[in-house]
């Protein structure tokens, strides 16, 4: 039939594509003389479809074919459509659309741009998940590390406090009205450990508290730590006052633990961190 023939090339230049071209998965029903069932559709566009079928019939037979997604038991979601066999191959037809009219085409395009948009949401859902499941881990490293942070600063910035606290405690003494004497290295402890009591780990806790009177130093320490002395005070008036300081030292230990490498030098988060703090200030006596 010579009306068959540009068809004929119109499928012959398709047949290099491979899919849907973009639309979801379908199934094309007919009858064929015996139960109804569905078959696969390789290729469909607004102008015709490739139909895997065993079913052999001749150029030119009309069918009225209904084009479902596959795997959908609903009927809202198919459209009927009349066709014409355009060639039958061993692997199936090759069929052309027939519309009764312009309006009749335009909603069978509406219904594959429909199919296309479900597919295309369809492919985005599965690529979130993936993308998603990819994401878990360096999303959890990222709280488990915003939380081991936060810690380490509050614990840096308490210890900070603690000796600052300690030391003014150490100097009042020979400020206030009644002049007691100034408090020892327990007393102090005391006070710090009371303004850190807030932090865990606190069996790590050291403090040691100094004075330097005229060059002679003589420190008290509670607790084991690692300290260095501040540098002397080199100002005239150095001589009338004595030199005290407070050096706190804690070990942090991270809130969440997490994988450690030390041997490369890798760190899921901080690893355990020694923070010194030190205060220095001047006693009136």
């Amino acid at each position: 039939m010579k009306w068959l023939k540009p068809i004929r090339e119109l499928f012959a230049r398709k047949r290099t594509g491979n899919g849907h071209g973009g639309i979801a998965p379908l199934l094309a029903f007919y009858w064929s003389g015996g139960p109804v069932r569905g078959y696969p559709v390789d290729r469909i566009d607004e102008y015709g479809a490739f139909i895997r079928t065993e079913d052999f019939w001749c150029a030119g037979t009309q069918l009225q074919i209904r084009i479902q997604q596959r795997g959908s038991g609903n009927e809202d979601i198919s459209y009927m459509v009349d066709g014409a066999v355009v060639e039958c191959r061993r692997d199936g037809l090759e069929v052309q659309f027939l519309f009764a009219g312009r309006r009749h085409q335009r909603h069978f395009q509406e219904f594959l741009r429909a199919m296309n948009r479900r597919d295309q949401n369809g492919g985005q859902t599965g690529h979130s998940l993936v993308e998603f499941a990819l994401l878990i881990p360096l999303l959890f490293l990222l709280i488990v590390n915003a939380v081991n942070f936060g810690g380490f600063f509050y614990a840096w910035i308490t210890v900070a406090n603690a000796a600052r606290t300690g030391a003014q405690y150490r100097i009042m003494a020979g400020a206030t009205v009644t002049s007691p004497s100034p408090p020892n290295s327990t007393q102090v402890y005391n006070v710090v450990r009371q303004d850190v009591s807030s932090l865990p780990n606190l069996g790590s806790l050291a403090v040691r508290v100094c004075t330097n009177t005229a060059g002679t130093i003589a420190c008290n320490t509670t607790g084991t730590g690692t300290f260095a002395n501040p540098a002397a005070d080199g100002r005239s008036e150095a001589s009338l006052y004595v030199m005290s300081w407070v050096d706190v030292q804690y070990t942090f230990q991270p809130l969440i633990p997490a994988f450690h490498f030390p041997g490369l030098g890798i760190h899921g988060t901080l690893p355990p961190t020694t923070v010194r703090r030190q205060s220095v200030m001047r006693m009136l006596q």
